[in-house]
Protein backbone atom coordinates (compact mmCIF):
# COMPACT_ATOMS: atom_id res chain seq x y z
CA UNK A 1 0.00 0.00 0.00
CA UNK A 2 2.87 2.56 1.12
CA UNK A 3 4.62 1.68 -2.14
CA UNK A 4 1.53 2.49 -4.04
CA UNK A 5 1.24 5.95 -2.71
CA UNK A 6 4.41 6.50 -3.04
CA UNK A 7 4.46 6.04 -6.93
CA UNK A 8 1.02 7.85 -6.98
CA UNK A 9 2.85 11.04 -5.48
CA UNK A 10 5.66 11.04 -7.67
CA UNK A 11 3.94 10.85 -10.59
CA UNK A 12 1.78 13.59 -8.75
CA UNK A 13 5.14 15.47 -8.45
CA UNK A 14 5.93 15.38 -11.99
CA UNK A 15 2.84 15.83 -13.33
CA UNK A 16 2.48 19.65 -11.44
CA UNK A 17 6.35 20.28 -11.36
CA UNK A 18 5.81 23.25 -13.48
CA UNK A 19 3.20 24.95 -11.70
CA UNK A 20 4.00 27.58 -9.39
CA UNK A 21 1.60 29.46 -7.60
CA UNK A 22 3.40 31.66 -5.52
CA UNK A 23 2.81 35.51 -7.37
CA UNK A 24 5.96 37.64 -6.63
CA UNK A 25 3.85 40.27 -4.75
CA UNK A 26 2.71 37.67 -2.02
CA UNK A 27 6.45 35.95 -1.72
CA UNK A 28 7.68 37.48 1.71
CA UNK A 29 11.72 37.43 1.09
CA UNK A 30 14.13 37.19 3.92
CA UNK A 31 17.00 38.64 1.97
CA UNK A 32 16.39 41.87 -0.50
CA UNK A 33 19.25 43.11 -3.01
CA UNK A 34 18.84 46.62 -4.03
CA UNK A 35 21.41 48.67 -6.21
CA UNK A 36 22.53 48.93 -10.05
CA UNK A 37 23.91 46.22 -12.08
CA UNK A 38 26.17 44.74 -10.02
CA UNK A 39 23.58 43.75 -7.62
CA UNK A 40 22.10 42.39 -10.54
CA UNK A 41 24.47 40.40 -12.16
CA UNK A 42 25.29 42.23 -15.41
CA UNK A 43 27.40 40.05 -17.82
CA UNK A 44 27.21 37.03 -15.96
CA UNK A 45 26.72 33.42 -17.80
CA UNK A 46 23.68 32.84 -15.15
CA UNK A 47 23.61 35.36 -12.70
CA UNK A 48 20.62 33.92 -11.00
CA UNK A 49 23.96 31.58 -9.70
CA UNK A 50 26.63 33.09 -9.59
CA UNK A 51 25.81 37.25 -8.58
CA UNK A 52 26.82 37.97 -5.40
CA UNK A 53 23.00 38.21 -4.03
CA UNK A 54 22.14 34.79 -4.53
CA UNK A 55 25.43 33.61 -3.54
CA UNK A 56 25.01 35.27 -0.23
CA UNK A 57 21.67 33.71 0.17
CA UNK A 58 21.69 30.53 -0.64
CA UNK A 59 25.14 30.05 1.77
CA UNK A 60 22.87 31.64 4.50
CA UNK A 61 19.70 29.50 3.60
CA UNK A 62 17.94 32.64 2.85
CA UNK A 63 14.71 33.39 0.32
CA UNK A 64 15.54 36.38 -1.75
CA UNK A 65 14.57 39.01 -3.98
CA UNK A 66 17.19 40.77 -6.55
CA UNK A 67 15.94 44.17 -7.17
CA UNK A 68 19.21 45.12 -8.96
CA UNK A 69 18.16 47.33 -12.50
CA UNK A 70 21.21 48.23 -14.85
CA UNK A 71 21.87 51.74 -15.14
CA UNK A 72 20.66 52.64 -11.82
CA UNK A 73 21.80 55.69 -9.73
CA UNK A 74 21.47 56.53 -6.35
CA UNK A 75 19.00 59.24 -7.02
CA UNK A 76 16.67 57.06 -8.73
CA UNK A 77 16.80 54.38 -6.29
CA UNK A 78 16.01 57.01 -2.99
CA UNK A 79 13.26 58.00 -5.63
CA UNK A 80 11.96 54.59 -5.82
CA UNK A 81 12.45 54.21 -1.99
CA UNK A 82 10.40 57.22 -1.11
CA UNK A 83 7.82 56.63 -3.95
CA UNK A 84 7.25 53.11 -1.55
CA UNK A 85 8.68 50.90 -5.16
CA UNK A 86 10.05 48.08 -3.04
CA UNK A 87 8.16 45.88 -0.69
CA UNK A 88 11.11 45.54 2.08
CA UNK A 89 8.85 45.14 5.41
CA UNK A 90 9.74 40.90 5.73
CA UNK A 91 13.49 41.51 4.76
CA UNK A 92 15.88 40.43 7.52
CA UNK A 93 18.96 41.37 5.76
CA UNK A 94 18.70 44.42 2.53
CA UNK A 95 21.85 44.65 1.06
CA UNK A 96 22.48 47.79 -1.59
CA UNK A 97 25.13 48.12 -4.69
CA UNK A 98 24.79 51.73 -5.55
CA UNK A 99 26.43 55.01 -6.54
CA UNK A 100 28.94 53.50 -8.98
CA UNK A 101 26.90 54.95 -12.15
CA UNK A 102 26.22 58.30 -10.48
CA UNK A 103 30.49 58.72 -10.99
CA UNK A 104 31.09 56.69 -14.06
CA UNK A 105 27.88 57.47 -16.28
CA UNK A 106 29.66 61.33 -16.47
CA UNK A 107 33.08 60.08 -16.74
CA UNK A 108 32.64 58.10 -19.63
CA UNK A 109 30.57 60.32 -21.39
CA UNK A 110 33.01 63.25 -21.00
CA UNK A 111 35.51 60.62 -23.04
CA UNK A 112 32.92 60.07 -25.50
CA UNK A 113 32.81 63.66 -26.22
CA UNK A 114 35.97 64.11 -26.52
CA UNK A 115 36.26 61.41 -29.14
CA UNK A 116 33.55 62.78 -31.20
CA UNK A 117 31.28 59.93 -29.83
CA UNK A 118 28.02 60.50 -29.16
CA UNK A 119 27.47 60.13 -25.41
CA UNK A 120 24.29 58.59 -25.55
CA UNK A 121 25.13 56.00 -27.42
CA UNK A 122 23.01 52.32 -27.00
CA UNK A 123 26.41 50.64 -27.27
CA UNK A 124 29.25 53.50 -25.77
CA UNK A 125 31.51 50.94 -25.03
CA UNK A 126 31.60 49.41 -28.82
CA UNK A 127 31.16 53.78 -30.39
CA UNK A 128 34.57 54.91 -28.38
CA UNK A 129 36.38 51.40 -29.33
CA UNK A 130 35.03 52.00 -32.99
CA UNK A 131 35.88 55.59 -32.81
CA UNK A 132 39.40 54.99 -31.65
CA UNK A 133 40.36 52.68 -34.64
CA UNK A 134 38.62 55.43 -36.99
CA UNK A 135 40.77 58.15 -36.04
CA UNK A 136 44.13 55.91 -35.58
CA UNK A 137 43.61 55.49 -39.38
CA UNK A 138 42.07 59.14 -40.64
CA UNK A 139 43.77 61.34 -37.69
CA UNK A 140 47.82 61.82 -37.55
CA UNK A 141 49.82 60.42 -34.95
CA UNK A 142 50.30 63.62 -33.10
CA UNK A 143 47.10 64.92 -33.55
CA UNK A 144 45.82 61.75 -31.70
CA UNK A 145 47.83 61.66 -28.92
CA UNK A 146 47.32 64.92 -28.14
CA UNK A 147 43.49 64.11 -28.36
CA UNK A 148 43.83 61.11 -25.81
CA UNK A 149 45.81 63.38 -23.90
CA UNK A 150 43.04 66.29 -23.69
CA UNK A 151 40.47 63.81 -23.06
CA UNK A 152 42.49 62.36 -19.71
CA UNK A 153 42.87 65.91 -18.88
CA UNK A 154 39.12 66.47 -18.92
CA UNK A 155 38.28 63.97 -16.34
CA UNK A 156 41.37 64.65 -14.07
CA UNK A 157 40.69 66.70 -10.79
CA UNK A 158 37.18 67.50 -12.35
CA UNK A 159 35.74 69.57 -10.08
CA UNK A 160 31.97 68.47 -10.67
CA UNK A 161 32.94 64.90 -10.23
CA UNK A 162 34.35 65.42 -6.65
CA UNK A 163 31.04 66.99 -5.88
CA UNK A 164 29.00 64.12 -7.57
CA UNK A 165 30.90 61.84 -5.28
CA UNK A 166 30.51 63.93 -1.99
CA UNK A 167 26.98 64.19 -2.90
CA UNK A 168 26.54 60.30 -3.02
CA UNK A 169 28.65 59.38 -0.04
CA UNK A 170 27.45 62.08 1.92
CA UNK A 171 23.91 62.57 0.93
CA UNK A 172 22.14 60.17 -0.99
CA UNK A 173 23.78 57.05 1.01
CA UNK A 174 22.33 57.74 4.40
CA UNK A 175 19.04 59.09 2.83
CA UNK A 176 18.29 55.75 1.22
CA UNK A 177 19.40 53.95 4.79
CA UNK A 178 16.70 56.34 6.41
CA UNK A 179 14.03 55.07 3.37
CA UNK A 180 14.94 51.24 3.97
CA UNK A 181 14.65 51.86 7.83
CA UNK A 182 11.21 53.40 7.78
CA UNK A 183 10.05 50.50 6.20
CA UNK A 184 11.57 47.69 7.91
CA UNK A 185 13.32 48.87 11.55
CA UNK A 186 15.12 45.75 12.27
CA UNK A 187 16.75 44.62 9.02
CA UNK A 188 20.12 43.92 8.91
CA UNK A 189 21.31 47.07 6.29
CA UNK A 190 24.78 46.65 4.31
CA UNK A 191 25.56 48.88 1.72
CA UNK A 192 28.69 47.45 -0.55
CA UNK A 193 31.79 50.27 -1.03
CA UNK A 194 33.02 51.02 -4.21
CA UNK A 195 36.05 49.68 -6.14
CA UNK A 196 38.07 50.78 -9.08
CA UNK A 197 37.29 49.08 -12.19
CA UNK A 198 40.18 50.16 -13.65
CA UNK A 199 42.64 49.47 -10.87
CA UNK A 200 46.62 48.99 -12.86
CA UNK A 201 44.91 49.25 -16.08
CA UNK A 202 46.20 51.39 -18.69
CA UNK A 203 44.60 52.09 -22.21
CA UNK A 204 47.36 51.51 -24.68
CA UNK A 205 46.94 53.03 -28.37
CA UNK A 206 49.33 51.34 -30.89
CA UNK A 207 49.86 54.94 -33.55
CA UNK A 208 50.18 54.83 -37.05
CA UNK A 209 53.75 55.15 -37.21
CA UNK A 210 54.38 51.88 -34.73
CA UNK A 211 54.34 54.00 -31.20
CA UNK A 212 52.20 53.84 -28.57
CA UNK A 213 50.40 56.02 -26.27
CA UNK A 214 49.63 54.61 -22.91
CA UNK A 215 46.66 56.81 -20.24
CA UNK A 216 47.23 55.07 -17.04
CA UNK A 217 43.49 55.29 -16.24
CA UNK A 218 43.01 53.20 -13.09
CA UNK A 219 45.04 56.44 -11.54
CA UNK A 220 42.80 58.75 -13.24
CA UNK A 221 39.71 56.79 -11.56
CA UNK A 222 41.14 56.35 -8.46
CA UNK A 223 40.76 59.87 -7.07
CA UNK A 224 37.04 59.84 -7.61
CA UNK A 225 37.38 55.73 -5.67
CA UNK A 226 38.74 57.57 -2.91
CA UNK A 227 36.48 60.39 -2.29
CA UNK A 228 33.45 58.04 -2.47
CA UNK A 229 34.66 55.58 -0.26
CA UNK A 230 36.22 58.32 2.33
CA UNK A 231 33.33 60.12 2.47
CA UNK A 232 30.80 57.14 3.11
CA UNK A 233 28.15 58.65 5.89
CA UNK A 234 29.07 56.09 8.64
CA UNK A 235 26.15 55.20 11.18
CA UNK A 236 25.40 52.31 13.65
CA UNK A 237 22.10 51.58 11.69
CA UNK A 238 23.93 50.41 8.29
CA UNK A 239 27.12 48.50 7.85
CA UNK A 240 29.99 48.66 4.89
CA UNK A 241 31.15 45.85 3.00
CA UNK A 242 35.04 46.70 2.08
CA UNK A 243 34.52 45.56 -1.77
CA UNK A 244 37.31 47.76 -1.98
CA UNK A 245 39.77 45.88 -0.40
CA UNK A 246 38.21 42.59 -1.59
CA UNK A 247 39.19 43.38 -5.14
CA UNK A 248 42.89 42.89 -4.85
CA UNK A 249 43.31 41.36 -8.46
CA UNK A 250 42.09 43.24 -11.59
CA UNK A 251 41.04 39.73 -12.89
CA UNK A 252 37.70 40.58 -10.56
CA UNK A 253 36.58 42.59 -13.87
CA UNK A 254 35.95 42.56 -17.13
CA UNK A 255 38.01 45.47 -18.12
CA UNK A 256 40.57 44.84 -20.99
CA UNK A 257 41.96 48.19 -22.51
CA UNK A 258 44.97 47.31 -24.06
CA UNK A 259 43.87 48.30 -27.61
CA UNK A 260 46.86 46.16 -28.82
CA UNK A 261 44.99 42.91 -28.34
CA UNK A 262 41.40 42.10 -29.49
CA UNK A 263 39.62 41.34 -26.73
CA UNK A 264 38.91 45.26 -26.21
CA UNK A 265 36.34 45.83 -23.11
CA UNK A 266 35.71 48.44 -21.16
CA UNK A 267 32.82 46.93 -19.17
CA UNK A 268 33.44 47.69 -15.45
CA UNK A 269 31.65 44.94 -14.34
CA UNK A 270 32.78 42.11 -11.80
CA UNK A 271 32.71 38.53 -13.56
CA UNK A 272 32.47 35.74 -11.54
CA UNK A 273 35.70 36.01 -9.46
CA UNK A 274 34.50 39.41 -8.88
CA UNK A 275 30.88 38.33 -7.85
CA UNK A 276 32.51 35.86 -5.43
CA UNK A 277 35.02 38.59 -3.92
CA UNK A 278 31.72 41.03 -2.94
CA UNK A 279 30.13 37.77 -1.46
CA UNK A 280 32.93 37.61 0.91
CA UNK A 281 32.83 40.83 1.62
CA UNK A 282 29.26 41.08 2.25
CA UNK A 283 29.35 38.32 4.33
CA UNK A 284 32.34 39.32 6.43
CA UNK A 285 29.69 41.98 7.99
CA UNK A 286 26.84 40.00 7.89
CA UNK A 287 25.16 38.69 11.74
CA UNK A 288 24.01 35.46 10.94
CA UNK A 289 20.16 35.59 11.36
CA UNK A 290 19.25 32.78 14.40
CA UNK A 291 17.57 29.86 13.57
CA UNK A 292 13.85 30.00 14.19
CA UNK A 293 12.18 26.45 16.25
CA UNK A 294 10.88 24.96 12.70
CA UNK A 295 12.45 22.70 10.38
CA UNK A 296 12.53 23.12 6.78
CA UNK A 297 10.02 20.80 5.17
CA UNK A 298 8.04 20.90 8.12
CA UNK A 299 4.59 22.07 6.41
CA UNK A 300 1.87 21.69 9.59
CA UNK A 301 4.60 23.18 12.36
CA UNK A 302 4.29 20.18 14.19
CA UNK A 303 8.21 19.27 15.10
CA UNK A 304 8.55 17.02 12.76
CA UNK A 305 9.00 16.03 8.49
CA UNK A 306 6.98 13.10 7.57
CA UNK A 307 4.30 12.20 4.56
CA UNK A 308 2.26 14.61 5.91
CA UNK A 309 4.22 17.61 5.08
CA UNK A 310 4.46 16.12 1.76
CA UNK A 311 1.02 16.18 0.93
CA UNK A 312 0.07 19.02 2.34
CA UNK A 313 2.80 21.25 0.30
CA UNK A 314 1.26 19.23 -2.80
CA UNK A 315 -1.91 20.66 -1.54
CA UNK A 316 -0.68 24.05 -1.55
CA UNK A 317 0.57 24.08 -4.84
CA UNK A 318 -2.77 22.50 -6.14
CA UNK A 319 -4.68 25.32 -4.58
CA UNK A 320 -3.04 28.64 -3.12
CA UNK A 321 -6.19 29.12 -0.65
CA UNK A 322 -5.25 26.20 1.14
CA UNK A 323 -3.59 26.84 4.45
CA UNK A 324 -0.39 24.94 5.84
CA UNK A 325 -0.08 24.57 9.73
CA UNK A 326 3.08 26.48 9.49
CA UNK A 327 1.42 29.73 8.09
CA UNK A 328 -0.35 30.15 11.29
CA UNK A 329 2.89 30.03 13.39
CA UNK A 330 5.80 31.94 11.77
CA UNK A 331 4.89 34.94 8.82
CA UNK A 332 8.42 33.23 7.60
CA UNK A 333 6.66 30.16 6.89
CA UNK A 334 7.96 30.11 3.03
CA UNK A 335 11.69 29.83 4.22
CA UNK A 336 10.90 26.10 5.27
CA UNK A 337 8.43 24.89 2.36
CA UNK A 338 10.79 26.32 -0.22
CA UNK A 339 13.05 23.34 0.48
CA UNK A 340 14.67 23.83 -3.03
CA UNK A 341 15.20 27.62 -2.58
CA UNK A 342 13.53 28.28 -5.96
CA UNK A 343 11.73 31.12 -4.48
CA UNK A 344 8.21 29.56 -4.95
CA UNK A 345 6.38 26.74 -3.68
CA UNK A 346 6.22 24.25 -6.32
CA UNK A 347 5.78 20.49 -6.68
CA UNK A 348 9.34 20.10 -6.62
CA UNK A 349 9.21 21.07 -3.19
CA UNK A 350 6.92 18.56 -2.06
CA UNK A 351 9.17 15.83 -3.91
CA UNK A 352 12.03 16.97 -1.81
CA UNK A 353 10.48 16.93 1.02
CA UNK A 354 8.85 12.99 0.60
CA UNK A 355 12.51 12.33 -0.45
CA UNK A 356 13.79 13.57 2.86
CA UNK A 357 10.73 11.18 4.50
CA UNK A 358 12.15 8.42 2.85
CA UNK A 359 16.02 9.04 3.70
CA UNK A 360 16.81 10.90 6.20
CA UNK A 361 20.20 11.75 5.08
CA UNK A 362 18.81 13.57 2.38
CA UNK A 363 19.59 17.28 2.35
CA UNK A 364 17.20 19.90 1.13
CA UNK A 365 19.08 22.14 -1.68
CA UNK A 366 19.04 25.21 1.04
CA UNK A 367 20.38 22.72 3.78
CA UNK A 368 23.55 22.40 1.34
Amino acid sequence: MLKKFIAAFIAAATIFNAISIVAAETVKYDYAALGDSIAAGYGLDAPERQAYPALFANTNGLTYKNYGVNGKTSEQLLEELKNGDYDLSAAKVITVSIGSNDIMQPMIKTLAVGLGVDPDSAELDKAIVDRINYLKQYESTSALKKRLKNMEASVIDNAEFYAICENTAKNNIPLIAGEIRKQNANAQIIFTNFYNPFKNKSLVVSMGDSSTASYAVGDVVQPYIDRLNNNLAKSDDYKFADVYGAFTTSNYVNVQIDMRKSDVSFDPHPNAKGHRAIYLAVSEVFEPIQNEEFLYGDANGDGQVDASDALDTLQKVLKESYVLGIENKTDNWEKYIDVDGSGNIEASDAADIMQKVLKESFLFAVER
